[in-house]
């Protein structure tokens, strides 16, 4: 999916466009979603929230 800009509300639209898109099978493909802590998914949780697991990728860590 491509973004219209590297915002959150561009982040958001296209979470909502692939909801969507897969309708009621989007937990099933999207098991879970993992993010950097840039500031264009701060509100990625709260738009999945009871729909998909998220998780933020921690810095510099060796894993």
């Amino acid at each position: 999916v491509l973004l219209d800009d590297q915002d959150h509300d561009s982040v958001d639209y296209a979470m909502n466009q692939l909801r969507q898109s897969f309708g009621e099978l989007f937990p099933q493909v999207f098991k879970t979603i993992t993010s950097d802590n840039g500031s264009e998914f701060s509100n990625l949780t709260v738009g999945l929230e009871g729909v998909t697991d998220v998780y933020f990728c921690r810095p510099y860590s060796p894993l």
